[in-house]
Formats: structure tokens, sequence, C-alpha cells
């Protein structure tokens, strides 16, 4: 197990500290005190351009790389949303389809429209009911049985769900990212 924290570097000007530098560190649960006070020594900044260097470092960092990082994975997470009501609209398509919604019983077969291209439309009927045909992902259709279909919807929502969980999880880590590095700049500019 690792631990990983904003490591914060202070320097002493005139009775007041200023952090000079921050970085995220991850060390091992065997890293002595002693080799931490170490690397904290060598960090240490010595001039203000090499302030102002590191200062712009860290503003790239947050607006350039865990912005963009953020944005990324909410993009990641609005489509797999996106997915999931898909698949929830599918499950409600197939209980309508085996059973007529205003009357309780099983349906013989469907009307509807299918779009031969150009937006024209032809009537078409559909008198097997017993296998529908299911993208499951990189253009490939399968044909299923309805009750296989929804199982299937089943086990994609779930699947899509923890995909969400862990997206979730990544956004909330990136803005404490964020937070953190927000404040450490904040410090270094004295604000």
């Amino acid at each position: 197990m690792f631990v990983q924290f904003l490591l914060l570097y202070y320097q002493a000007l005139e009775d007041s500290h200023v952090i000079t530098e921050a970085r995220w560190i991850t060390l091992q649960p065997t890293t002595s005190f002693a080799s931490l006070e170490l690397l904290v020594c060598r960090l240490m900044m010595d001039n203000t351009a090499a302030y102002r260097e590191k200062l712009q470092k860290y503003e790239y960092f947050l607006n350039d790389v865990l912005r963009e990082d953020l944005k990324t994975t909410l993009l990641r997470r609005d489509a797999v949303f996106s997915q999931v009501a898909e698949y929830m609209e599918l499950q409600k398509i197939l209980e309508n389809i085996v059973t007529d919604v205003k009357t309780g019983l099983p349906r013989p077969c469907i009307r509807t429209q299918v779009e031969i291209g150009c937006n024209f439309y032809v009537q078409g009927e559909i008198e097997d009911l017993g296998k529908i045909v299911v993208d499951i992902g990189t253009g490939i259709w399968l044909p299923m049985t309805l009750s296989e279909a929804k199982k299937y919807c089943d086990d994609k929502i779930a699947f899509l769900n923890a995909q969400i969980d862990d997206l979730t999880k990544e956004e909330l880590m990136l803005k404490s990212r964020v937070n953190v590095v927000y404040s450490a700049l904040q410090e270094l500019q004295g604000l």
C-alpha cells in the first residue's frame, strides 16, 4: 500500500512562512522520516526566478492537466449515463413487446415503421416476436430471445453503473487535487 499526499515546502521570510514548492509524493509504508526530511531539504528553493518558474509549472499543472483530466472524466461519465438510459429504454420496450399495454395480453405481432433512407418510411409488421437482435457493442448484433435480451440488459446496466461509480470516484479525486493545488497556488502567491 502506498501513501500519496501533497508535500508543501516552506521558506521563512521575515517572520512569515511562504510555500516555496508543492509536489505530489508517493511513499511506501517503509519510508523513514529521515529520508523524507532529506527529500524536503533537497527540494527547497533558493531564488525568486526559480520561485516564478515553479509557480508557472503549478499553474500549468492546475489549468492544463488537472482541469482537462476532470473535464475528460466528466464527459466519459456523461457518455456512460447516456448508455444506461438507452439500455433502460430497451428494457421498457422489451416489456412492451411481450404484453400489450392496454389489454395485458400477449401480442401476436407488432406493426412498425421502418426507415428506407432519406427519412422515407414504410409500414412493416413483425410476426415473430420470439427473437430480437441486440447491439452488444463494436457494431456486433446478436440475435437473442426476449428473456436473454432482458438478462443482457440487466447485466449491461449493472456493468455500466459500476463504470459510473469508478468515474465518480476519479472525479472526486481530481476535484480534491484541484482544490489542494489551487490552495497551494494561492498560498504561493500570497493571496
